[in-house]
């Protein structure tokens, strides 16, 4: 019996096309270059990703929207279908991990095992560096100054003698005290164009404000510092 020559073709073509419909379905075929995450297996820290809506965020979780808006210091109007990577002005991706991992009560080891299961780091190629005159010692020497860092690495890199942070930069885990000095504001005045009672603590974060004030938002501050940058 002769058979077809355009049969195998189609066959092969119906099966492959099922297999990817059928992977869609099950959630292991992604097309939108995000990283796949298993939907069997629990959500870790390390596994958020800045592609994440909050609502998904606080299912895969476990954890309730207001519980997760408290912890992550986000005003409560904030939709939850707003991803991660849009809350950047008030907390990167990168916080959002740390919150979540002390809240899960995650220890440091295995955070470091799923951030390395998770982020392989490529491998770069890398240049061959010119040699540099070796520095001296007096280069290396902490300033005298008083730091305005917590020590936790989250903070503001401090900017070098002389120089002014923009306002477009502010973020919201900057602390009151920070946007003064970093931004060469007087902090009466930012206290006054804001609004802000006497009794807010200079070392409150921007983030903090915003669920603390209705209305409050980090925009506004970066508002008032570009007007006073620029006068």
């Amino acid at each position: 019996m002769p058979v077809n020559k355009y049969l195998m073709p189609v066959a092969t073509l119906l099966a492959l096309l099922g297999t990817i419909f059928t992977a869609k379905i099950a959630g292991y075929w992604q097309t939108s270059g995000r990283e796949m995450i298993d939907p069997a297996q629990p959500l870790s820290s390390a596994d958020i990703r800045g592609w994440m809506p909050l609502d998904y965020l606080s299912e895969r979780l476990g954890i309730s929207h207001e519980t997760l808006y408290h912890q992550l210091g986000i005003p409560n109007s904030t939709p939850p279908q707003t991803p991660l990577k849009e809350l950047e002005d008030v907390i990167e991706v990168s916080e959002v991990r740390a919150v979540i991992a002390e809240y899960l009560g995650e220890t440091a080891s295995e955070q470091d095992a799923e951030q390395t299961h998770n982020e392989a780091t490529p491998t770069a190629t890398v240049a061959p560096a010119t040699p540099t005159p070796p520095q001296t010692e007096t280069e290396h020497q902490p300033g005298s100054g008083q730091g305005t860092g917590d020590g936790t690495g989250l903070g503001p890199t401090p900017l070098p003698a002389g120089q002014i942070l923009p306002a477009a930069e502010i973020k919201g885990r900057m602390t009151l005290q920070e946007v003064s000095e970093q931004c060469g504001i007087p902090l009466d005045v930012l206290y006054s164009e804001l609004e802000l009672e006497s009794s807010t603590s200079p070392t409150t974060q921007l983030k903090t404000l915003t669920e603390q004030i209705a209305g409050f938002e980090v925009s506004q501050v970066r508002d008032v510092v570009a007007t006073y940058q620029n006068e």
